[in-house]
């Protein structure tokens, strides 16, 4: 059966009268504005959590919320979504509401939270929103009521800053009817177009932009065996098959990942785990692959493995233009995309022997040098203000705590005889403090070429310490 709205309406009819042009274009635009019925569902209690928590806590309702409407869209603590589109299915608005109602409160106390939440329906997003917040619990189905309602609301719903708020008080505005009876100009100058915007959103004269929520991708497949295997390079050929899907999955939605989940099941039920960490998003099988070797070095397959599988449920978007591929580099676009180097060898690496035991250094802007540099993992992100840059050079390896050096004859040793090169740098430093500092630093060479930063401690005269070396 053919869709009638999509079959042309004949030229002649046009031609005969022009006002029919002007009547099924304003019903072609009045049916389109009600074609369509929004609920929101406004959370207070959450606005009382942190963000981050309330992030989480909205994102799960939101799952729920994605059974009645396939258009969700999420506003700090309120959860808007379509409905027209859901009626039939689940037998008319006020069953639905009831079906939203149950279901919402069995999510909230499952998170072991209050099940006080606000609702309101309209023909549009932010007019919903605003009854929603208002705590009225509003039902409007047609969009030529929305004016009266609204005009009744409180303007402490609409999306206002402190200094909005302000001049809205000092003019006696209190209720949005109170809005609409000002001029527009003298409007604009005083809090901006943002709240005209809101409010002609509302009554349905502005498009809304919808930015619509999507469940979280997740990725799981495993491989039961037919028979056990305890060969760890037949396990490597099923793992490649995982990659397979793996890749396929992230290609299908232009995706990849940072971060997955490798089990491989023995008779036992004994769970050997391989998490796979990048320090970049890839999608490359190659790049996975090398991975997952070396975190098989430091396992022992005792016992026969009977199950292998995969999990993956961290995401980010691919960047779609890489580097080898900008106008710049159209000469090298046919090569392969460049591979880096550090982040592999670094990923291999605390693949072999375990994330604890790689460090990098943290330098901070301080005079005492056991406080200049401390150890952190190689993931943190570095620091946003980098410290000045030393004139006298000093060593990236500092002992925990300085040595003593030997001396004998009035020469200095260390593990062979050395001989001072350079300096004296003096450093003196909390003196505040019981531990107060008072050294001259120098740099010193043993016999075999090796560079040592020492210093003599002038509160103990004839006492030297190595505490640092260059190379």
């Amino acid at each position: 059966m053919k869709n009638l709205e999509l079959l042309p309406i004949p030229n002649r009819i046009f031609l005969k009268n022009r006002k029919t042009e002007t009547e099924l274009s304003k019903k072609s635009n009045k049916n389109s504005i009600n074609s369509s019925l929004w609920c929101a569902l406004f959370f207070p209690d959450l606005l009382k959590i942190n963000l981050s928590e309330q992030k989480k806590i909205i994102s799960e309702l939101a799952k729920t919320i994605s059974r009645f409407s396939s258009t969700v869209t999420i506003d700090s603590a309120t959860i808007i979504f379509e409905i027209k589109s859901s009626l039939r299915y689940f037998g008319g608005i006020r069953k639905i509401i009831v079906e939203i109602d149950i279901s919402v409160k069995e999510k909230l106390k499952l998170l072991i939270l209050k099940n006080t939440f606000y609702y309101g329906i309209s023909p549009t997003i932010n007019c919903s929103s605003i009854i929603a917040k208002s705590k009225k619990n509003l039902f409007i189905d047609k969009e030529s009521k929305i004016k009266s309602i609204l005009g009744n609301i409180l303007i402490e719903n609409l999306n206002l800053d402190g200094r909005q708020k302000k001049i809205f008080l000092s003019m006696g505005v209190k209720k949005i009817k109170d809005i609409w009876r000002l001029p527009i100009s003298g409007l604009k100058k005083r809090v901006g177009n943002e709240i005209i915007l809101q409010l002609n959103k509302a009554i349905g004269l502005e498009p809304e932009l919808i930015k619509r929520y999507s469940l979280p991708e997740h990725f799981t497949s495993s491989y039961n065996l037919s028979y056990p295997i305890i060969d760890e390079n037949k396990a490597l050929l099923i793992l490649e098959k995982l990659l397979n899907k793996l890749c396929v999955f992230l290609q299908k939605r232009d995706l990849c990942t940072s971060r997955f989940l490798v089990t491989l099941k023995n008779e036992k039920s004994e769970d050997i785990r391989l998490y796979i960490k990048l320090r970049q998003p890839s999608c490359s099988k190659n790049h996975f692959m090398v991975l997952i070797k070396a975190h098989l070095e430091n396992k022992k397959i005792l016992s026969p493995i009977t199950e292998i599988s995969l999990n993956a449920n961290s995401f980010q978007q691919k960047n779609n233009a890489p580097d080898f591929m900008l106008p710049s580099n159209f000469n090298s676009a046919n090569q392969k995309a460049p591979v880096d180097k550090l982040n592999l060898f670094i990923e291999t690496l605390t693949a072999r022997i375990g994330e604890k035991s790689l460090k990098k250094p943290r330098y901070i802007d301080h005079h005492c040098p056991e406080y200049s540099a401390l150890e952190g993992k190689t993931d943190e992100p570095p620091i946003k203000k980098a410290p000045k840059i030393l004139q006298n050079l000093r060593p990236i390896w500092l002992f925990s705590e300085p040595k003593k050096l030997n001396r004998y004859n009035h020469q200095l040793y260390h593990n062979q005889k050395i001989s001072l090169i350079s300096g004296p740098e003096r450093i003196e430093s909390s003196w505040w403090e019981q531990n107060e500092n008072q050294r001259d630093y120098y740099i010193a060479e043993e016999g075999c070429g090796v560079r040592l930063w020492v210093f003599q401690d002038r509160t103990k005269p004839g006492e030297w310490f190595v505490h640092g070396i260059f190379s």
